[in-house]
């Protein structure tokens, strides 16, 4: 059991899952971190059919609780009939969509995100993701398959109906 920092007043477990064209990476954490800056539930974020990720996190405020085993990863991948406009950038701090994704499980809003690819590659990125993936604030990091992203900025609004035009 590792000790934390004075200004660390809680434990953290995550479970992430990517997917990358055909690719699946199950990754996991577990350490310590401010009340502030844990966000416990599932976050999803899907940029098209075969790119998403997603991340399961527990919080707790005792000495060893994140001893237990890892939540389990929960994501549902039936279609909801949302859909949202979608690209993904190397190099870049915006993209523009050239398809739409459909959104899958609990996601129902539009996400745009920018941030850093480490080391230190910008990226852009537009899709559905859950309301958790808009509350992502500057600085989190997010495992995506071999990467780890920090998030610089993220902005969400509604998903439309699949038979309706995205915005």
């Amino acid at each position: 059991m590792q000790a934390c920092a004075p200004e660390e007043d809680t434990c953290m477990a995550a479970i992430y899952e990517t997917h990358r064209v055909g690719d699946v990476l199950v990754s996991s954490k577990k350490g310590c971190t401010t009340s502030s800056d844990c966000d416990p539930g599932f976050l999803s974020f899907n940029d098209g059919p075969e790119s998403n990720v997603g991340a399961t996190t527990r919080c707790c405020q005792s000495n060893g609780c994140n001893q237990d085993p890892l939540p389990a990863f929960r994501r549902n991948l039936t279609e909801n009939g949302l859909r949202c406009p979608s690209c993904f950038a190397f190099l870049k701090e915006t993209c523009t969509p050239t398809q739409e994704v459909l959104c899958v499980g609990e996601e129902t809003r539009c996400v745009t995100m920018t941030g850093l690819m480490h080391p230190g590659i910008r990226f852009a990125a537009r899709g559905c993701g859950t309301e958790a993936a808009c509350h992502s604030k500057p600085g989190t990091l997010v495992p995506a398959g071999s990467r780890l992203l920090t998030i610089k900025k993220t902005s969400c609004r509604p998903s439309p109906q699949a038979s309706g035009k995205a915005e």
